[in-house]
């Protein structure tokens, strides 16, 4: 008999209602009549600059700010979303480890082996990706967290040594009954879907639809608000591929165990020539 997978809407939970984090920041070094290398730009430098080997970046999911992040409330009364006093998140136990790996002789990849999310902006290229020169934390989403749920890495970019301030966030797995439910608390999440004008995000939703031991088919929302999609100036990147391939991985678990994996090393974009700077 073939099995089914559920529709599901996922969103993010901190352990803790206030957590103080210890801000970071990446040394930034302009250079006058020169380009800099991509780990000593700014992400609106690096576009500029010639780049023959693209740095290659942990893939990421665009976490809402936690200001924005959804709530229970007048409008949204689900029974297991987190109450107003306190934003939280969360994701299914299919898709998240309950430890945060790292190896030490290569941090930078042994990063792509965890979920990780940024609520920084993104720019129109991925050059210098902006979670490593944000004054924010880069999460880790988790199927648990300890209470001491911040910590600090040490990676090492080219020639600078940063420190990254890595905060957990504990997944936690909402289910619905249909799409059309989906499709209503993500409306209902947006600043101009309630009469509030609150923002209460989502990270990501999936619909594996008529997904079985036989086939995988799935429906993935994510919010397209992030690439600045105005009219007047260029498209911003959207933090999607982790989406898919979370969806993926937790697929294959359900078929094969929960050793199963396809992991992404990291993303990155085409080299790039010189072009001017204005």
């Amino acid at each position: 008999m073939a099995s089914s997978i559920s529709s599901s809407v996922f969103s993010f939970a901190e352990t803790k209602c206030e957590d103080e984090y210890s801000a970071y920041s990446l040394p930034v070094y302009l250079l006058r009549n020169n380009c800099s290398p991509p780990e000593y730009s700014t992400p609106q430098q690096a576009q500029f600059c010639p780049i023959p080997r693209p740095p290659q970046w942990p893939p990421m999911l665009q976490v809402p700010a936690p200001e924005y992040r959804v709530v229970r409330n007048d409008f949204l009364t689900y029974p297991d979303l987190p109450n107003e006093s306190c934003r939280i998140d969360a994701l299914n136990k299919d898709m998240f480890k309950d430890t945060f790996s790292e190896n030490p002789s290569d941090v930078m990849a042994s990063l792509a082996s965890n979920v990780l999310g940024s609520d920084s902006k993104t720019e129109i290229t991925n050059y210098v990706e902006p979670a490593f020169v944000s004054d924010s934390p880069i999460y880790t989403i988790q199927s648990q967290c300890r209470p001491d749920s911040s910590f600090v890495v040490p990676v090492k970019l080219a020639s600078i040594n940063i420190s990254l301030v890595i905060r957990c966030l504990h997944g936690l797995n909402l289910w619905r009954k249909s799409s059309s439910e989906i499709n209503d608390e993500l409306y209902r999440g947006f600043r101009k879907g309630n009469s509030k004008r609150e923002s209460n995000e989502i990270l990501a939703a999936y619909d594996f639809l008529n997904s079985d031991l036989e086939k995988f088919n799935v429906s993935i929302w994510y919010n397209s608000t992030y690439k600045n999609d105005t009219g007047n100036v260029p498209i911003g990147l959207l933090r999607v591929p982790r989406s898919i391939n979370l969806a993926s991985n937790a697929y294959l678990r359900s078929l094969l165990g929960p050793g199963t994996q396809i992991l992404l090393d990291f993303v990155n974009v085409i080299f790039i020539v010189v072009s001017s700077l204005l």
